[in-house]
């Protein structure tokens, strides 16, 4: 990230173990585009702050992104259906959306990598 995220105390702490982790397994400084939205009613407007968006410009990549984040997180074990990474957008807004919950859970810790 393009931004100290990790004294942003106003995140939720599982949203900055994914940003942290998103970094050590990508090697990748992103850019954030948005994260706290005063008045926004899902997770960006909420506090502990829960959503992060990063640019990106290739829907490819981005899946691959996607992919990898929802390989290793989940969003919240009782509701498949939600997951910790999408992207989505059109033209210049498509982006990355990350979110996280209480119930979030690190699924995959076995880092070949690590």
């Amino acid at each position: 990230m393009l931004i100290d995220y990790k004294q942003l105390e106003y995140l939720h702490p599982k949203l900055r173990q994914l940003l942290e982790w998103l970094e050590f397994e990508t090697g990748v400084h992103f850019v954030n585009t948005s994260n706290y939205r005063i008045g926004d009613n899902g997770v960006h407007g909420t506090l502990p702050c829960r959503g992060w968006d990063l640019r990106c410009r290739n829907r490819k990549l981005g899946q691959c992104i996607v992919d990898i984040v929802n390989e290793y997180w989940v969003y919240d074990p009782s509701r498949p259906a939600l997951l910790c990474a999408i992207a989505h957008g059109q033209g210049a807004n498509y982006h990355i959306h990350l979110q996280v919950t209480d119930k979030t859970i690190e699924s995959r810790v076995d880092r070949p990598n690590a």
